[in-house]
């Protein structure tokens, strides 16, 4: 089973957990917030935003300058891409006044990712304010990490 460091609890992070683990990795999350996904608790008035229903022409008319610079990265994956994604992990979503994307059942943030039953068994979130002068890894895992280093500096001898 590989194992999976995902820096960041934020969206972003909270995804790429959820899809390594979904792919039978062992992951850790390490996040300095108090809470996996704290920012997202304040779109929304509290309701968890996760995105618009805009089409693609709407969405750049709302982008003040340059929004030629969003091109890439939005066509490689767009909002609607993002619905499909939470849609497929079973978050399912509903779209209000304004093209606003909510949670289908408007439970709080915990519950609609629910997150911990969904990875329970080999993803865990690491002391979620800690810092970087914090050592928070086991006995065995600086093993591993060493040994992990020594492959490394291996291979970039070669």
């Amino acid at each position: 089973m590989d194992r999976i460091a995902v820096i960041g609890g934020g969206p972003s992070g909270m995804l790429a957990a959820c899809t390594a683990a979904k792919n039978d990795c062992l992951v850790t999350i390490y996040e300095r917030n108090e809470k996996l996904g704290k920012k997202l608790y304040i779109t929304g008035k509290g309701r968890c935003n996760v995105t618009n229903n805009a089409t693609e022409e709407e969405f750049f008319a709302n982008i003040p300058r340059n929004h030629r610079f969003m091109y890439s990265s939005f066509y490689s994956f767009t909002n609607h891409d993002l619905i499909r994604l939470l849609n497929t992990l079973g978050l399912e979503t509903k779209v209000e006044r304004g093209g606003r994307v909510f949670p289908a059942s408007d439970v709080d943030l915990d519950d609609y990712i629910d997150l911990k039953s969904r990875v329970e068994s080999r993803m865990k979130a690491v002391d979620l304010t800690a810092t970087a002068d914090d050592n928070l890894l086991s006995n065995n895992e600086k093993l591993d990490l060493q040994y992990r280093k020594q492959q490394l500096q291996q291979l970039q001898k070669e």
